[in-house]
């Protein structure tokens, strides 16, 4: 065979000669799997991306921090300040309350009959003391002895003791008073506190009644404000109801002139000895 005459066969592809640009979009088409039937014929929509925004934080107003903080004191303050007085009120209550029992014999009145039940109670003052004997024989020759020299005495026994006492005060002032114009006389005594002691009792009639009066005028130390004609009321009832009565001898032994207060001695001894 003449090698002039050789025969040469081509395998190009027809895709060859076609638009190299046309061929590329049939590519990226054909790489693409559609996620349905519709999907080729479907607009795509673009993604839009949005960055985030920090959210600028806002700052709490230092006026508004001080203003809550004030408001929450006041209302802590006020709070505590209520307890406390109702407890300062509360305390205060029960000491007065304790105090006026202590202070004045306590009546009841008995269910049924007459009778007057006078309480436990501590009634005191100042007493100008001008000796204390084992005797009563001894305390009254001193007494007799004072009585010369116009100065007024009460024995009171106490304990085995027998008590000259010659004046008596609210106050340890007014009791140091009495002793020093008795020291001007030449007459020694003694001041100090003294408590009129009482036990829970039942009385009846007028000696209740005057048990009853008396507790407050001795408390108070103001017997001078009980009226003549009131003190001889009681002199007369007593005489006739109750001639033993400790507070008829009191009343007899009263003074016009008590310059020392021993109307407040004769009627704290009677009330004692009522009581007891």
């Amino acid at each position: 065979m003449d090698s002039k005459n050789k025969i040469s066969i081509s395998f190009r592809d027809k895709a060859k000669n076609e638009d190299p640009f046309e061929r590329g979009k049939e590519e990226q088409a054909a790489s693409a799997e559609p996620e349905s039937e519709n999907d080729w014929d479907r607009p795509k929509k673009p993604k839009v991306y949005t960055l985030p925004i920090k959210k600028k934080a806002r700052g709490r107003s230092p006026i508004k921090s001080i203003m809550i903080s004030s408001i929450t004191a006041l209302l802590i303050s006020f709070g505590l300040g209520f307890m406390l007085l109702r407890m300062f009120v509360s305390l205060t209550d029960e000491t007065a309350e304790g105090q006026g029992q202590s202070a004045v014999p306590a009546t009841e009145q008995t269910q049924g009959s007459e009778a007057v039940t006078v309480g436990t109670s501590s009634l005191e003052g100042y007493v100008v003391q001008a000796g204390v004997f084992s005797t009563e024989d001894k305390a009254n020759e001193w007494k007799m002895k004072l009585t010369a020299s116009s100065v007024s005495s009460i024995i009171w026994q106490r304990d085995g003791q027998y008590y000259l006492f010659v004046g008596s005060a609210s106050t340890e002032s007014g009791a140091e008073q009495i002793a020093a114009d008795l020291d001007t006389r030449d007459i020694e005594t003694y001041v100090k506190p003294w408590t009129i002691l009482t036990e829970h009792t039942s009385l009846k009639g007028a000696e209740a009644e005057i048990a009853g009066e008396m507790g407050e005028y001795i408390q108070q130390h103001s017997l001078d404000q009980l009226s003549e004609e009131r003190k001889q009321e009681y002199i007369a009832t007593l005489q006739k109801e109750d001639p033993e009565s400790p507070f008829l001898s009191a009343f007899q032994s009263w003074e016009t002139s008590d310059r020392q207060s021993m109307n407040w001695l004769f009627t704290a001894k009677a009330m004692e000895e009522t009581t007891k």
